[in-house]
């Protein structure tokens, strides 16, 4: 029990879309465009259509789709013991060096409620990239390690800290941080929802049989 909850917070820490061809039409790609951009621009359209959190985005089919994957590795399944949601690894033939990380997972006190988060990790990307497709940030801010270092905190858009609060307060939010090194450029991306399956309206209460 003790593996399942450091797992579990473990992937919220870090945590980790797609086009539905009848009802959810995505932009065509412009081949012009750098890999890594057009992956941005998927990612940005799927958090403000609200994609995330639509059934059917787990999907092998979809996420193939959505990431144009060259493999799809499940790490946990719903029904997989300790039934704390679903995991996937992802590499994806835009950003084949990227680690890719996708989770979709239960939220304690809500019986039908979903915390999704993607993590990317090694995306090569310039701030100005992420601003001229996500907008201005939410905040800037630095602060000072105890050496005197100056050290870059993530550029944020939306409300990011939002679905990672516990207990849920029962309202829909999500947003996208941006992590950077010392140089400025961008190495890592986390995008993430929390609110029902499906997109309707949270009915927090008691999780059945978890």
């Amino acid at each position: 029990m003790r593996s399942a909850t450091v797992l579990f917070a473990g992937m919220i820490a870090i945590a980790s879309a797609l086009c539905f061809a009848a009802n959810q039409p995505f932009p065509d790609p412009d081949t012009a465009t750098p890999p890594s951009t057009r992956l941005l621009q998927t990612l940005k359209h799927a958090l403000d259509s609200d994609q995330l959190l639509q059934g059917a985005f787990f999907s092998d089919e979809n996420l193939k789709t959505f990431f144009d994957a060259s493999s799809i590795q499940w790490f946990i399944k719903d029904d997989d013991p300790p039934r704390i949601g679903k995991i996937v690894i992802i590499k994806s033939a835009l950003v084949p060096k990227a680690d890719i990380r996708a989770s979709s997972l239960f939220v304690p006190g809500a019986s039908k409620a979903r915390l999704v988060s993607i993590s990317i990790k090694g995306v090569p990307l310039t701030q100005d990239e992420v601003i001229a497709v996500f907008g201005t940030p939410v905040a800037w801010s630095r602060r000072v390690d105890p050496h005197g270092d100056s050290i870059p905190l993530p550029l944020h858009f939306g409300d990011v800290q939002g679905p990672l609060q516990t207990p849920w307060d029962g309202t829909a939010k999500k947003g996208a941080s941006f992590s950077t090194v010392p140089d400025g450029s961008v190495n890592g991306i986390l995008v993430v929802a929390i609110g029902p399956d499906g997109g309707s309206n949270p009915h927090p209460g008691p999780v059945e049989g978890r």
